[in-house]
């Protein structure tokens, strides 16, 4: 794919659908879905060293990978509907600056979403569900922010990068309905296994209770 693409209708392939390989494209699928044939190691759509990719509106199912982001830089994935994958629903590998944002990922035999050396993405917005894996940091993924996202999987995070990463957002309650639950507070993730209270026990802005913010650890 060289140029700016709308599907018109839904597709079903037997192998990748569509590589990337021109800068500043846009693929919107209009809601229409992918459908692959779940063999193989094929992708639904692959950025392939490219930037200011945009990839969105696409219920995209049964491939190895939904999206993959292969070096390339400030891509946009959002409000796509990933399934089915045999192994990542959105990996960004050596992809810096990325955006992936208001996407459900769900039922994906490893991992939902990979990060895997890349730096400064932004990973917002996302409910990621009912995977093996919900989220794998590795490589020397760094300076990623990861917040405002919906994690509810078997195991929800693995991070074997060892560097730093940003797991919160600033603290904010003055948009009624802002976050991933439409409940009114931003600051870090909704994680479906949180065993911790939401009492005010702690120091700012931890003091606040029943914000929909936890106020200690999960243990």
């Amino acid at each position: 794919v060289t140029t700016n693409i709308t599907l018109v209708s839904d597709l079903t392939t037997t192998g990748t659908c569509f590589t990337v390989t021109a800068d500043n494209v846009t693929l919107d699928c209009d809601g229409h879905s992918i459908v692959g044939d779940k063999t193989g190691l094929d992708n639904g759509v692959k950025a392939d060293s490219v930037q200011n990719i945009t990839i969105k509106n696409c219920d995209i199912t049964n491939f190895y990978r939904a999206i993959l982001i292969d070096s390339s830089d400030e891509c946009l994935v959002i409000n796509n509907n990933l399934s089915n994958s045999t192994y990542y629903g959105v990996r960004v590998s050596n992809g810096d600056r990325n955006n992936i944002n208001n996407n459900s990922i769900n039922n994906c035999s490893n991992s939902g979403f990979s990060i895997f050396s890349a730096e400064g993405n932004i990973v917002s917005g996302n409910t990621i569900s009912d995977n093996d894996l919900g989220l794998e940091v590795g490589g020397s993924a760094s300076n990623n922010s990861i917040y405002n996202n919906n994690f509810n999987n078997t195991i929800n995070v693995q991070d074997t990068s060892g560097e730093t990463n940003y797991w919160n957002t600033t603290y904010d309650c003055s948009v009624s309905g802002q976050n991933i639950l439409r409940e009114d507070c931003l600051g870090g993730n909704f994680w479906g296994d949180y065993n911790g209270t939401d009492d005010g026990n702690g120091s700012y802005p931890h003091n606040e209770s029943n914000d929909g913010i936890g106020d200690v650890p999960s243990t």
